[in-house]
């Protein structure tokens, strides 16, 4: 419940973490679907995000810090309710959003073909995304 994960060069799977404090790291990590939700844990993804999949990361209270290369091709909304968010990754603003960007709060955006999609989520913690 409170342990560690941490995940290496795993690909084309269905990836799903579920834990109550325990940091969650993910390197090289692909697949259809990759989530991690945590109560009060961080989540560091490190990767591409390839394969066209899925990408959710989910946390209360924790942080959330993802670092992609500019080769990644990803549909990316990052929204923190009372926390904040940071991106240094270059993305084209979306013009239709599911929801209204607030500066500081969320942001959403394309890199490259967008093939995959990414949401991250925190109640209270920060979200950064960076360039690799």
């Amino acid at each position: 419940m409170t342990a560690a994960i941490n995940l290496n060069n795993i690909t084309s799977s269905v990836v799903d973490i579920q834990s109550a404090g325990g940091a969650v790291q993910l390197k090289d990590v692909t697949g259809q679907r990759v989530a991690a939700n945590t109560t009060s844990g961080s989540i560091d993804y490190r990767g591409d995000c390839s394969g066209g999949g899925d990408y959710v990361f989910t946390t209360h209270s924790g942080a959330v810090d993802m670092t992609l290369p500019p080769t990644a091709s990803v549909d990316l909304m990052a929204r923190s309710t009372n926390g904040s968010v940071e991106n240094a990754f270059p993305l084209r603003e979306k013009s239709h959003n599911t929801f209204v960007p607030q500066q500081g709060r969320s942001f959403a955006g394309t890199s490259n073909s967008g093939l995959s999609s990414v949401e991250l989520q925190s109640f209270s913690g920060k979200i950064r995304v960076k360039k690799q």
